[in-house]
């Protein structure tokens, strides 16, 4: 459950600083205006915060691959140990039941029975 979180997180973020990208024309728009025509230190302020966004864009991007990254590298460690600690099953072999405890003994009993067990010495 907490690798599918982190997944949906990493894609979340990734999400976000793509779309904080995708702002970019918008900062070319303003930040291109000369800055007299808009007013100084108003159109100043709003450039270096479309500036900020549009950077904290790449950083989320990158942040968000990281975590992605991360993420699928954690899960395929954990399958591959999960693989190495299995058993391996030969094709058309079939899984042994370890449900029942006393399985072994009740075998071992089945093979018994063919077996006589008459160790009387004349």
């Amino acid at each position: 459950m907490l690798k599918k979180i982190s997944i949906v997180f990493s894609l979340a973020v990734l999400g976000v600083g793509i779309w904080l990208i995708s702002r970019g024309d918008q900062v070319d728009r303003v930040c291109k205006v000369g800055s007299a025509a808009a007013g100084g230190n108003t159109h100043f302020n709003h450039c270096v915060n479309l500036v900020s966004t549009y950077f904290l864009g790449y950083a989320l991007t990158i942040l968000g691959l990281i975590f992605l990254l991360g993420s699928i590298i954690i899960i395929r460690r954990e399958i591959r140990q999960v693989k190495l600690q299995s058993p391996a099953v030969r094709v058309g072999e079939s899984i042994p039941d370890d449900s029942n405890p006393f399985r072994a003994v009740i075998q071992s009993e089945k093979k018994d029975e063919g077996i006589d067990h008459d160790f009387q010495s004349d």
